[in-house]
């Protein structure tokens, strides 16, 4: 050990410096992970959050098109979480995950809000046609499918744009034909029309289906 007084403040000192520069760095991205629950799960339950959920923890990510049933949902309002859908976070180890990446979007403000299923909500038809055309161009595995109270007039003006194939379904059998003999990318149905039940098994049927891919007897352009 060093005798020098002075020489041993120094040295102390110089110790002290380099702890703080190499805490200083990992400190961010340190606090971002305690403060954040990512979930990779196709389902989050309210069990699988209960063994996540810290005290600082605000922020909950999700795969796209994985669904938060009502224990999970209960467990986030009390927690006063945030859900965020975030692509880069992968649904893995589940066979029953989606093949293409496909959101729910709510069209109009007052659809309700299907209990187990993220969705994203939108003010209207022509924000919805809007988002929807913006995530099929994006990316071209990717389907949606939109609960709207007025889904013909939605599907018509959504098919002017190039990228989008888009159909109105009635019941689940309907949106099974559509997505495998039509390769629709934009499923919209009405719930008033179809009742709770019915829309919950069309989304359902999206949400598990292949990517949409048009038919091959379908010409590559518009003549």
């Amino acid at each position: 050990m060093p005798s020098d007084p002075n020489l041993v403040e120094q040295i102390v000192a110089a110790v002290e410096r380099r702890l703080e520069t190499d805490l200083s760095g990992p400190a961010g991205p340190a606090e971002a992970v305690a403060n954040e629950i990512v979930c990779c799960e196709l389902i989050v339950t309210g069990e699988l959050l209960t063994g996540r959920i810290t005290p600082e923890a605000r922020l909950l990510r999700i795969a796209a098109g994985a669904i938060l049933t009502p224990t999970a949902r209960e467990l986030v309002e009390i927690n006063a979480l945030t859900v965020a859908v975030d692509a880069n976070v992968s649904a893995a180890g589940d066979p029953q995950k989606a093949a293409a990446d496909w959101r729910l979007l709510l069209a109009d403000p007052d659809v309700p809000e299907l209990a187990g299923y993220v969705s994203e909500r939108s003010e209207g038809i022509d924000e919805a046609v809007s988002r929807s055309h913006g995530w099929l161009s994006s990316d071209t595995s990717a389907g949606v499918v939109v609960l709207s109270t007025n889904p013909h007039r939605l599907a018509c003006l959504a098919n002017r744009r190039s990228e989008v194939r888009a159909a109105v379904v009635n019941d689940v059998d309907e949106a099974s034909r559509t997505l495998d003999r039509l390769g629709a990318n934009l499923v919209v149905a009405c719930p008033l029309a179809a009742g709770t039940w019915m829309s919950r098994q069309i989304v359902k049927t999206c949400l598990e289906s292949s990517p949409p891919e048009p038919p091959m007897d379908w010409p590559d352009e518009k003549s």
